[in-house]
C-alpha cells in the first residue's frame, strides 16, 4: 500500500513559527483534518513554508482524535531536516499584521493535489484591494513571496519600488521582475544598478529586452551578455532600434 501522503501548506508566517517552536521541534504535529488512519500507520509530511520552500519529514500516526485531527510523531532519522527546517522558520520574516492574520495552515490529504495556487492568489488579492496605499507599501516591505509578486503589478505604480526593498526577495523573483514591462521603471533602474542582481546574465538578458529599461542601463548592461547573446540581439527585430545597433557594433568588433 503506497504510503499515505498529506501537504501542509502555510500560508501565515505567525502560524508557521507557531507550529515550528511548539510541535515540529518537538518531533510532532497536529494535523487539523477529519482524514481517519489507524494508530501507527506510516506518513510522508510534506511540508510547504510560506515561502513555498519544501520539506518532507516521515512519521507514524500516534492517535486520531475525533474534531481535532491526526496526531503525528516524527521518527528520529527526520531529526537533520527538522532542525534546517526550524532554523529557516526563525528566519522568516513576520509579515505586517495587516497581511499576516495567523490563519491555519491549509492541509490536503491524501488522493488530493496542492492547494490550488490561482486559488490562494485570489485570497490574496482580496486582501490587497482592501488595502491602503500605506498598507500596502508595509506589506511590500514584510510580506511573502505569493503576495509580493502580486503588488509588484499593482496598477499603483509608486508601490513597486517598496518590493525591492524587501530583505527576502529572491534571484528567482529578481529574474521574473525584470522582464515585467508593466513594472515601474525605477524598479528597472535598480535591478540593472545592483552588482548583486546584474551578475546574473538572466537578469541582464531580460532587462536589455524589456522595452521599459531606461535606455542608459539597458545599453550599459550589453556588455555583461555573452557574445550569443550579443549576436541574437543584433539580427532581433524585437528590441529596440538603439539595442540592436549597439548589438550590431558589438557583434563586428
Amino acid at each position: 500500500m503506497e504510503q499515505p501522503t498529506f501537504i501542509i501548506k502555510y500560508v501565515s508566517v505567525k502560524k508557521y513559527q507557531q507550529d515550528c517552536r511548539q510541535q515540529i521541534l518537538m518531533q510532532g504535529l497536529l494535523l487539523k483534518t477529519d482524514y481517519e488512519l489507524a494508530q501507527f500507520t506510516a506518513v510522508l509530511i510534506r511540508i510547504v513554508a510560506p515561502d513555498d520552500e519544501e520539506f518532507e519529514l516521515s512519521g507514524e500516526v500516534v492517535q486520531f482524535l475525533p474534531g481535532q485531527g491526526l496526531a503525528v510523531q516524527f521518527w528520529a532519522e527526520t531529526s537533520a531536516i527538522i532542525k534546517q527546517l526550524v532554523e529557516k522558520c526563525e528566519q522568516a520574516l513576520p509579515s505586517d499584521s495587516a497581511v499576516d492574520l495567523g490563519q491555519d495552515p491549509i492541509v490536503s490529504t491524501p488522493g488530493q493535489t496542492e492547494p490550488d495556487r490561482v486559488t490562494r492568489n485570489k485570497n490574496l488579492q482580496q486582501q490587497i484591494a482592501e488595502m491602503s496605499v500605506a498598507q500596502k507599501r508595509q506589506a511590500c516591505l514584510h510580506s511573502r513571496k505569493d503576495m509580493r509578486m502580486l503588488l509588484i503589478r499593482d496598477r499603483n505604480k509608486t508601490i513597486h519600488p517598496f518590493v525591492m526593498r524587501n530583505p527576502a526577495i529572491t534571484l528567482d523573483e529578481i529574474e521574473q521582475i525584470s522582464k515585467m514591462p508593466s513594472v515601474n521603471p525605477d524598479v528597472l533602474r535598480t535591478i540593472a544598478k545592483s552588482r548583486e542582481w546584474n551578475r546574473s546574465a538572466t537578469v541582464c538578458r531580460n532587462l536589455v529586452r524589456n522595452p521599459k529599461t531606461p535606455m542608459k542601463e539597458a545599453l550599459q548592461l550589453l556588455s555583461k551578455l555573452p557574445k550569443s547573446d550579443i549576436r541574437a540581439l543584433a539580427k532581433s527585430g524585437n528590441v529596440r532600434t538603439a539595442i540592436q545597433q549597439a548589438a550590431r557594433k558589438k557583434a563586428l568588433g
